[in-house]
């Protein structure tokens, strides 16, 4: 006979709330809790439609589909895939508006299904900026960690990386890459002057990326800038192995290199790096204080340190979408990954420039600049000597 699960949260009974109702109009709260049931269903909704591009996007099937209309049956031949779970893939996406049927009348032997052009790019293209491929895998490859984080609430440990495996590993190359493609060498580093300047000339310039995880930052500026050398840092392994690959296939291994090493624990005072760069990555450090003054002690004279990181709101506020993406990123794993170590900032994804200018004033920092650079979900920072 099964026993009862004291943590089990499908089993419970009713829980009464107790807050004082007697003061709020029925009608009033009886829309609003419909309105935030519906909430919830259309959050459901979404979240399911995720899982359901992720697959189309590991199995290649957007790509296939891309190559001009098919039925179920072609599409399955197209990709290997079995022909039921096709056809029932193609429907979902289909009343999802994602692609379109010819012919909803026909048979569903016969129906012909399309990729729209206009959703080609962000299905198909995963260097292109308008790729969403990646916030679909965002979805599936976080939804296991529920279970873990259940259990780091109550004892208050964190989660290491290594929990959430290879593939997370991945994903987040996956999500960067667009970014590092484009924006940081077409955008960002131009858009500073002296730094675009010096990584143009001679001698060559040479950079560091600290917490570089698979390399997609150091490989896209040692492409764009011939001259440079680049070395990146990263005290995890699997992310090294993949970096070094990925140089390797790009074709700039010879002067790419990237290391294991953990610069909260082992810095180095070479002071030879005329550009130090920190992508994303302060406020996944357990002791980020650490980092930013072995980083300090990296740079050359007249070296650059930047710093790019979540482009939270400036207080704690209203909803927004920003923030609460950023919230629930930190809670599924930016914020146990950093418990994982302790002591622990334990800073999450939500960090404001505040916080950026008291870690840097700690790790000795005279100063600490806004950059002008626009963008929607970073912020960048110069700290300087």
């Amino acid at each position: 006979m099964l026993e009862a699960q004291p943590n089990d949260p499908w089993s419970r009974g009713t829980v009464m709330t107790t807050t004082d109702t007697s003061q709020v109009d029925e009608h009033t709260l009886e829309q609003q809790t419909g309105a935030f049931v519906e909430r919830v269903f259309g959050s459901l909704n979404g979240a399911l439609d995720l899982y359901v591009i992720d697959i189309g996007v590991r199995l290649g099937l957007y790509e296939a589909l891309s190559a001009g209309p098919a039925t179920s049956y072609e599409l399955a031949e197209r990709t290997g895939c079995a022909e039921r779970y096709v056809r029932e893939w193609l429907e979902q996406q289909t009343v999802s508006g994602v692609i379109e049927v010819a012919d909803a009348t026909a048979d569903a032997a016969d129906r012909k299904y399309a990729l729209p052009l206009a959703h080609q790019e962000p299905l198909c293209d995963h260097d292109s900026p308008a790729f969403v491929g990646a916030l679909a895998g965002c979805a599936t490859e976080l939804g296991p960690a529920v279970t873990w984080l259940a259990k780091a609430f109550r004892d208050g440990e964190g989660v290491p990386l290594e929990r959430y495996g290879e593939s997370f590993v991945r994903l987040q190359g996956a999500m960067t890459r667009p970014m590092y493609t484009h924006a940081l060498t077409e955008v960002w580093l131009p858009a500073l002057a002296d730094i675009d300047a010096r990584l143009r000339a001679d001698p060559p310039a040479r950079i560091a990326d600290l917490a570089c995880g698979v390399g997609l930052a150091a490989v896209a500026m040692a492409r764009h800038y011939p001259a440079v050398t680049a070395d990146g840092f990263d005290n995890d392994e699997t992310s090294i192995a993949i970096a070094r690959h990925n140089a390797a296939e790009a074709g700039v291994a010879d002067r790419v290199r990237f290391q294991v090493r953990n610069l909260s624990d082992n810095g180095t005072d070479d002071g030879v790096y005329d550009v130090v760069t920190i992508l994303e990555a302060v406020h996944d450090m357990a002791r980020p204080v650490d980092a930013l003054r072995a980083a300090k002690g990296m740079l050359a004279d007249g070296g650059r340190l930047i710093v790019a990181d979540e482009h939270a709101g400036d207080s704690f506020a209203e909803p927004g979408p920003i923030d609460g993406f950023l919230y629930a990123v930190s809670i599924l794993a930016c914020l146990p990954q950093s418990m994982a170590e302790q002591p622990s900032a334990a800073i999450g994804a939500v960090i404001r420039p505040s916080t950026m200018s008291a870690l840097a004033a700690e790790a000795g920092f005279s100063a600490t600049t806004n950059l002008p650079i626009e963008d929607d979900f970073w912020r960048f920072y110069e700290l300087v000597r």
